[in-house]
């Protein structure tokens, strides 16, 4: 049993592109999430219950129109374990961009966005 063991970590650790590659996507999802908490922890004391309830309802809103939803961690799962390092980055800036896409457009609409909370 302890060999069957030693050779799966053997065997992954000789994929060094699916670690480094896995170990973006990873760090890249907790600095996501780590942000969205510490924003979540400001806005809501800025805000109120009622604010931030309204806040985060058009948020959501705007993030479901993003194409950042579309079967992501199905995908990326997929293309981890093939290999495939050019489709994850592609997934990571598409990411990347409709966060700041989305990030621009509540920027630009934050008066608007006021008045409704």
């Amino acid at each position: 049993m302890k060999k069957r063991i030693n050779g799966y970590i053997n065997s992954i650790m000789e994929e060094s592109a699916l670690i480094k590659d896995s170990g973006m996507l990873f760090l890249a999802s907790f600095a996501g999430s780590l942000f969205l908490f510490v924003a979540n922890i400001i806005l809501s004391k800025q805000f109120g219950p009622e604010g931030f309830g309204n806040f985060k309802t058009v948020l959501s809103l705007f993030l479901s129109a993003s194409f950042d939803r579309i079967r992501r961690g199905a995908t990326l799962t997929k293309y981890i374990a093939e290999g495939n390092t050019g489709i994850i980055r592609w997934f990571l800036k598409l990411r990347l961009i409709s966060y700041v896409i989305v990030s621009t457009l509540i920027f630009i609409f934050r008066d608007h966005i006021a008045e409704f909370s």
